[in-house]
């Protein structure tokens, strides 16, 4: 009897340990989780910042493309009337 209650004793105590270890590693999982979702977080706002920044330089350069499409016109226009030297 006395075999099978430290038996017992000894089963009660290796599940507490592996309880604990259990328990730290489920912690380290929370705090991994937690870093990864303030990461995504982070990511999702340079996110918008990056599409901003992008839009803005799609729009400046369609701006730039259309200033030099007005010139090459303006300058195809003077050589086909030349302005009369004065």
């Amino acid at each position: 009897m006395e075999m099978k209650i430290e038996a017992f004793d000894r089963e009660v105590e290796d599940l507490s340990h592996l309880k604990l270890r259990v328990n730290v590693e489920v912690k380290f999982l929370e705090l991994h989780l937690l870093t990864l979702q303030q990461e995504l977080t982070v990511l999702k706002d340079f996110e918008d910042v990056d599409e901003e920044v992008s839009n803005k330089i799609l729009n400046s350069l369609k701006d730039k493309h259309d200033m030099e499409r007005k010139v090459c016109v303006i300058l195809l226009l003077r050589n086909l009337w030349p302005v009369p030297n004065m």
